[in-house]
């Protein structure tokens, strides 16, 4: 009797100790990480209820969109006066079927390690359960997911009984949005001083501005540069941002030499009258003939010392007065400048044109390259002669005039 009493004390006593160490095993459960089994719902085997209470640890990813092979910053933060973290699983996931997708680095971050959970590196969790930084720092790769969603989701482990379970960001959509750029200049017209090529043109610049940020804005011509007279050339900015999207705005200077027209003098008529000392003499009439080309006038002289003066002029009536009209003309009378051309009078024998969009050349009679514009799907037409022009043809399309199109690689 005795010894069936010590035997089912045994058994009690083992049975015990294996539930215990059973039970110490399971509350210090993946000291050195999650393990793949706990990839799906995320979930510490602690043997306790997650918290439902809003958790102290927040996840932030930069930028705010993503685009297809993109690595983007993912930094977890403690806020300021809660207790340090100790475990960590971390994923992102397709939004609507919540697969993980993505790869993981951990740059210079120690104490982390990554996990397959869906492919290599494709989720993160702690090596240790000592406390963790206030700020941890990680960076991930998005994949192409056609498109759709995505989120980041993270369990925290404050300490054995204390977790939270799949927190998340907002969704975060993809990066299809290109930049804006706003005050680009219109299309300027000019005209350079009499005897110069080239004038320097100055504008206000254009800004641009994205969600995710601008990674460059520049233009192929600075304000400011010496453009060549006779010439429409395009002016384009270019907007990249964070995400590789590119925007464009362009417009056209043209510089017009000054056009110097001479007009020929007028002459004047002189009229030579009999002195002053002679006009109390009594002159003879005159003798007109009809058929004489001049006429004659002679006055006396009051003595015969003083001789005759004589008026000699080139009119065929009998009027001795000469013809003295003059016929006024200015540089634009006649309008010189073509295809609806304004015509500047810059002084009494120069004018300059101010050419239409269409047309430019001294007196507007070229055709503008790039109007109408050739350039299709949003293109931007380059002068690059006074009668060629090349397209810079935005993403998707291809072609001498952006007409054909393609799949856009960034």
């Amino acid at each position: 009797m005795a010894g069936n009493v010590m035997t089912v004390l045994s058994f009690m006593i083992g049975t015990l100790y294996f539930l215990v160490l059973c039970q110490v095993q399971s509350s210090n459960a993946y000291p050195s990480g999650a393990v793949t089994s706990a990839c799906g719902d995320m979930t510490p085997n602690h043997g306790f209820d997650s918290q439902t209470s809003v958790s102290p640890y927040t996840i932030s990813v930069s930028p705010a969109f993503y685009q297809p092979g993109q690595q983007m910053n993912v930094t977890i933060s403690t806020n300021t006066g809660s207790p340090a973290l100790k475990g960590i699983l971390l994923q992102a996931r397709r939004t609507g079927t919540d697969q993980i997708i993505g790869t993981w680095s951990l740059a210079d971050t120690t104490g982390f390690q990554t996990l397959a959970c869906n492919g290599a590196n494709s989720a993160v969790t702690h090596t240790t359960n000592d406390y963790k930084p206030a700020a941890i720092q990680l960076n991930w790769t998005a994949p192409d997911v056609d498109g759709d969603d995505i989120y980041v989701t993270a369990t925290f482990v404050q300490a054995q009984p204390v977790f939270w379970v799949a927190e998340r960001t907002s969704n975060i959509q993809p990066d299809t949005t290109l930049p804006t750029i706003t005050g680009c200049p219109g299309d300027i017209t000019d005209t350079a001083l009499p005897g110069d090529n080239t004038l320097s043109v100055t504008w206000d610049e254009p800004q641009a501005s994205d969600a995710s940020g601008i990674q460059s804005f520049t233009p192929n011509i600075q304000s400011g540069f010496n453009f060549p007279t006779g010439q429409s050339i395009l002016v384009v900015y270019t907007a990249v941002d964070n995400a590789g999207n590119i925007q464009r705005c362009g417009f056209t200077v043209t510089v017009n030499a000054a056009s110097v027209l001479t007009t020929p003098a007028s002459t004047p008529t002189v009229v030579t009258t009999p002195d002053t000392a002679r006009e109390s003499a009594t002159p003879t009439t005159p003798t007109t003939s009809p058929t004489t080309p001049s006429t004659e006038l002679t006055t006396p002289t009051t003595d015969s010392t003083t001789p005759s003066t004589m008026l000699t002029t080139s009119a065929t009536t009998e009027s001795s007065t000469p013809d003295d009209t003059i016929t006024t003309t200015t540089p634009c009378n006649p309008n010189p400048c073509q295809n609806g051309g304004t015509c500047n009078q810059r002084s009494d024998t120069s004018y300059t044109c101010t050419c239409p969009a269409t047309h430019v050349g001294y007196n507007c009679d070229i055709p503008a390259p790039c109007n109408p514009r050739p350039c299709q799907n949003g293109g931007v037409c380059t002068v690059t002669g006074l009668e060629s022009y090349s397209c810079a043809c935005p993403p998707l399309y291809t072609g001498i005039k952006c007409q054909t199109s393609g799949k856009h690689v960034s």
